[in-house]
């Protein structure tokens, strides 16, 4: 019915997003809600969706990934329980911000006027306002405060909600993906951890998602990633330096369980040289797809109709880590390639 392109999203203190659209007019009724981002990953970062905390809504969300960037195959609307089958819950955290107004055939309950909100810091009164972002000043830096609001309406005060946080100071960011270094399929329900040399440690859960991002304190850490059935990635000498990003992909390696199978006897399929730079060769028997994907799985290659003996150009692609995906009338195979230009 309505579609805004472009509007800007303001953050908060704690990162929330602040949409504000043109005044919309809506009938009674139920609507469907949906935003979608739009940054450069390696020069912002991502955007997420926090869970919502109780109460909890009590509606799935839909997710969908047009491009199949994270390599999953969800490219049309799929419920939150079948694209995370791993989550708890899947109520998404988010507030609409408007008012009811009676009108001839629309919405006859009257309501009272929305003036403002009022701000406290700490249970004192700050400030009152009537915008929708806020951000304190003169705060020290490791110290923990109470941010409070409440409703101001023209028949009097909300009750206060509240809210502790603490002050990092100057902080820059580490963030980036976390991927199957055998498939670079995503990983879901990671824990990363980072921890500096004063035994200062932060973590992060991605339960909806393999992306995650950690803003910390200027110092050096030594970063790690865990996942269920992986190896435990490590990045050490991590240097944070407040207002810079650093982007780093965790590629975790399969927990090894030996089956008595040769898996890899099964599809004798053989991709050579690697590293390469300038071309590559796929030979194999009874191959019906080729695909390379970049180490953010977006396809850059593929041939539907491969022969025997594959010659492949890389010579535009540009150098780091790629996956060639072949499948097969036996299974799936998947390499890592290196291409180094």
């Amino acid at each position: 019915m309505y579609e805004y392109v472009g509007v800007a999203a303001t953050p908060d203190v704690d990162g929330n997003l602040y949409c504000v659209i043109p005044e919309t007019e809506l009938t009674e009724g139920t609507y469907w809600v949906s935003v979608q981002g739009n940054m450069e990953f390696n020069v912002a970062g991502e955007w997420y969706w926090s869970r919502q905390t109780t109460p909890l809504i009590g509606s799935e969300f839909f997710w969908r990934c047009p491009g199949d960037g994270f390599a999953n195959g969800f490219t049309t609307w799929t419920t939150g329980s079948v694209a995370y089958p791993d989550g708890t819950d899947y109520d998404l955290s988010f507030a609409l911000y408007g008012f009811l107004e009676a009108s001839k055939g629309t919405i006859t309950k009257n309501t009272d006027a929305l003036l403002g909100y009022n701000v406290y810091l700490d249970g004192v009164f700050v400030e009152y306002t009537t915008d929708l972002y806020w951000q304190y000043t003169d705060l020290t830096a490791g110290q923990s405060y109470m941010a409070g609001v409440t409703s101001v309406w023209d028949e009097g005060e909300s009750a206060v909600v509240e809210y502790e946080f603490t002050v990092l100071g100057e902080t820059g960011k580490i963030h980036g993906f976390i991927r199957d270094a055998e498939t670079n399929l995503a990983i879901d329900a990671a824990m990363i951890t980072a921890e500096n040399s004063d035994e200062e440690s932060y973590t992060y859960e991605t339960p909806f998602g393999a992306h995650y991002h950690l803003m910390l304190p200027e110092g050096n850490y030594t970063v790690t990633c865990e996942s269920d059935g992986y190896e435990t990635g490590v990045l050490e000498n991590v240097e944070i330096i407040a207002g810079e990003n650093i982007n780093h992909t965790f590629y975790l390696e399969p927990t090894k369980i030996l089956t008595g199978i040769d898996e890899e006897s099964q599809l004798q399929i053989m991709v050579f040289p690697n590293p390469a730079s300038n071309v590559i060769n796929v030979d194999g028997e009874d191959m019906k797809k080729i695909i390379i994907m970049n180490n953010q799985g977006q396809v850059v290659y593929q041939n539907y109709t491969p022969l025997i003996s594959n010659s492949i150009s890389i010579g535009d692609l540009t150098s780091g880590i790629y996956f060639v995906q072949i499948e097969t009338s036996k299974g799936l195979k998947i390499e890592k390639l290196v291409i180094g230009n």
